[in-house]
This record gives structure tokens, C-alpha cells and sequence, in this order.
């Protein structure tokens, strides 16, 4: 009888020590309510990582996409910290269960065939889908987002980081930039102009001696006409003298035609005439050529900048110069081009989607899927794109013909000139 009193004391004492529990239909709702928000948070998980293309082709400013971007990183960070807080509060609710069953509010039984009642859970479009109540497929599925978040950290991370050096770049450098294409292209073309103006000069002193002056014409021409008046007043004495007359003028006007064409074929005529449609030429040629590289493919220049914005990549080194928390990869300065830094991953043995050793490369690497900064391809690192550097060929290079095409206009206005007042 001790024992038994003994035993109820103990038992009341465990009743007495139980936090306030919810009735079973309760605690079912809960559950049930906690696995709709997480398909729900999984869902808006979902259109983020859909949001992460317009990064690779928006044509907003440097510093409005490192913001949009920061806005992004921070509502993923947001559901990230909302599915921790639904698996745990879920393995909470699973937790009371047994306590119910030992307290007899419910039988197993009756538990697992709550449990084992279809549920359904709307999405954002209107669609119904199957909901998942069991705690193990819950917990699979949420640790498999939380796994997969890490790449999509990584790509928010890479965009903001090309972001922050792009526009650091612009601000600090272009001006010395500009004025280093400048220099170049004008040294180019001044060399151009000179050794055109050389030629054109030569052509012109190597010329024979001048054929009859303008003005030596002017003088036959009025004589002519002087003789085709006589022609006319003396018309009335005689038709004989008339033809004589007229076949002499005939004649003079046949010297003058000899005389008009043989100006014609001046040499400084026939020198301008060439040089015109030599260049005349040259300026299709070129012109054919800007057409060709308005074509090319081009990015935005790449930025050699110092610095990391997140205190957490501080510790992290530069896979090129093995610099620790300076700057990223993409943006060394002692390993510069996208050829140079492909020839050392290959020698290196290194991923040239992730950078890191040991890694299989190709589809079995998980940032295979990540769009690359600048040519917005797949299949390579952002530190690795040659893209930026034919980029900047290929703009000096329409720089050249844009001014080697307003040199030519300059020129075949002068020589245009100098044809005209010849003629």
C-alpha cells in the first residue's frame, strides 16, 4: 500500500513538471500549418534563384545592380533563417507527440491515422500539390535547401563582388584609361596622316612639267569666238569665202579640243585622280571593317581593384597570387589576362569552373551552372573570361577606324578641291 502511494506521488510530481501540452487536434494543426509555410518559403526560394539571370543581362549602372543584388542576397538570408525556424519548431511539435501518447490524450494508433490523412497545400499560380506531413521527408527536404543555398550565396556573392570592383573602377581609372587609348590611337593615326601626306607630296613634285596653263585656254577660246564673229559679219560676201572661212575655224577649233584634252591629261590631274581613288578604297575597305567589329561580341572592361566587402572572405587567398583578403581572383593584377590565368589552372591541375583542386571540372562541378560575369556563358569562371580583353581590342580598334575614316573624308575634300580648280 506504501509503495503504491509512493508511486502516485512520483507520478504527480512528473504531471506537475509537464509544460502546459496542446490537445492532438491542436498539435495536428500545428504541424500541418508549419508544412504548408515550408513548401511555401521553398517556393519563394525558388523564384529567388530565378531572379539571379537578370543580373547577367541588365544594363543597369554597377552600383544599382550591387544593391539589387544585396537586396536579393538579404531575402534569401531571410527565407534561409524561416526554413531553420520551421524545421525546428517542427521537430518541437513531433517532439510532443510521444508525451500525448504516454499521457493517453491519444492513442498511437489514432496518431498515425491522423497523420496518414492526404493533405494539399496552394501555390502562388493557383496550383494545388500533394503537402508533406511525415518528419523525415520534411527534414530531407529542407536540409537539401538549405545545402543548395550555398551556390546560390557563392553566385550572389561573385555578382556583388564584380559589381563593387566594376563601379570602383570606373570611378578611379577611367579617365586614365581614356587618356591612354587616346595617346595610342593618336600616335596611330598622326603616323598615318604623315606618311599619307608624304606620299601624296611625292607624287605630286615627281610630276612632269605643266601642260598649257588655264589661262592659255581662256586666251584660244576668246580667239575663237573672235573668229567665229568674223565668221558671221563676212557671211554676206560669198558663199566660197564662207566654207573657206568655216572650214578654217573647223580646223582651229580642232587644235583647240587637241590642246583642251592634252590639259586634260595633266600629270597633277592624273596624280590627284589616283590618290582620290586610292583612297576612295582604303575608305570602303576600312569601312567594311568597322561594319565587321560593330558585330563582335563585347563586356564591360575587367577591373584590377583591391578589397573584399564581406568580413568573412578576409581569410580567403587569391587562387593567382595567393594574396589572403585583398581582393578576389577575378580581380588580380599580377595574373591579368583570362589566357594567361587558363595556362596555370592547367598546369595547376585546378577547376576552371570553381578554381579549387580536386575538383572533377566539366557538369560534375557544382558552380558549372553558374553564369559567367561577363560573356554570360556557363563552363567557366568569371577570372578566366577572355571576353574583357578581345573587348578592349576590338574597341581601340574602332576607335582607329572612326578617326582613320574622318582623316580619308578630310583628304578627298582637299584633293576634290584641288581636281575642281584645276578642271
Amino acid at each position: 500500500m506504501d509503495e503504491l502511494q509512493r508511486v502516485k506521488r512520483e507520478l504527480k510530481r512528473l504531471r506537475t513538471a509537464l509544460p502546459p501540452l496542446p490537445t492532438p487536434d491542436r498539435l495536428y494543426d500545428d504541424i500541418i500549418d508549419d508544412c504548408r509555410n515550408v513548401m511555401r518559403t521553398i517556393e519563394s526560394l525558388d523564384e529567388l534563384r530565378n531572379d539571379i539571370e537578370y543580373f547577367y543581362h541588365s544594363n543597369l549602372r554597377y552600383g544599382e545592380l550591387e544593391r539589387e543584388a544585396h537586396i536579393l542576397e538579404l531575402e534569401a538570408e531571410n527565407c534561409k533563417l524561416k526554413l531553420q525556424s520551421l524545421r525546428q519548431h517542427l521537430r518541437l511539435l513531433f517532439s510532443v507527440v510521444p508525451i500525448l501518447i504516454a499521457t493517453k490524450a491519444i492513442s498511437a494508433l489514432a496518431w498515425r491515422a491522423k497523420m496518414e490523412e492526404a493533405q494539399s497545400y496552394v501555390m502562388r499560380d493557383g496550383q494545388e500539390k500533394e503537402l508533406l506531413t511525415s518528419q523525415k521527408d520534411i527534414e530531407i527536404v529542407v536540409n537539401d535547401q538549405l545545402q543548395g543555398m550555398d551556390e546560390f550565396f557563392a553566385a550572389i556573392r561573385e555578382i556583388r563582388s564584380s559589381c563593387l570592383n566594376m563601379e570602383r573602377g570606373q570611378k578611379e581609372s577611367i579617365n586614365v584609361r581614356i587618356l591612354e587609348t587616346m595617346q595610342f590611337v593618336s600616335a596611330t593615326v598622326a603616323d598615318m596622316r604623315e606618311q599619307m601626306e608624304r606620299i601624296g607630296t611625292n607624287q605630286v613634285l615627281a610630276e612632269a612639267e605643266p601642260a598649257t596653263s588655264s589661262a592659255t585656254l581662256v586666251d584660244n577660246f576668246s580667239q575663237t569666238a573672235e573668229s567665229c564673229q568674223m565668221a558671221t559679219d563676212e557671211r554676206d560676201r560669198g558663199e566660197s569665202s564662207e566654207q573657206a572661212k568655216i572650214a578654217s575655224n573647223a580646223e582651229y577649233m580642232e587644235a583647240v579640243e587637241m590642246e583642251y584634252e592634252k590639259a586634260r591629261d595633266d600629270p597633277k590631274e592624273a596624280a590627284i585622280r589616283a590618290e582620290i581613288k586610292s583612297l576612295e578604297t582604303e575608305l570602303s575597305n576600312v569601312q567594311k571593317r568597322l561594319r565587321e567589329l560593330a558585330r563582335k561580341r563585347t563586356c564591360r572592361q575587367r577591373e584590377y581593384e583591391a578589397g573584399v566587402y564581406r568580413a568573412e572572405e578576409r581569410k580567403m587567398r587569391c587562387v593567382f597570387c595567393g594574396e589572403q583578403g585583398l581582393h578576389y581572383s577575378d580581380s588580380c593584377s599580377k595574373m591579368r589576362t583570362g589566357a594567361e590565368r587558363r595556362g596555370f589552372l592547367r598546369r595547376c591541375g585546378r577547376c576552371f569552373n570553381c578554381l579549387e583542386l580536386h575538383c572533377e571540372g566539366g557538369y560534375q562541378c557544382v558552380k558549372y551552372r553558374i553564369p559567367c560575369f561577363h560573356c554570360k556563358e556557363r563552363g567557366h569562371h568569371s577570372a578566366t573570361c577572355e571576353l574583357p580583353e578581345t573587348s578592349v581590342q576590338t574597341g581601340v580598334e574602332k576607335l582607329q577606324c572612326e578617326l582613320a575614316i574622318d582623316d580619308i573624308f578630310r583628304r578627298l575634300r582637299q584633293l576634290r578641291k584641288m581636281d575642281n580648280e584645276k578642271s
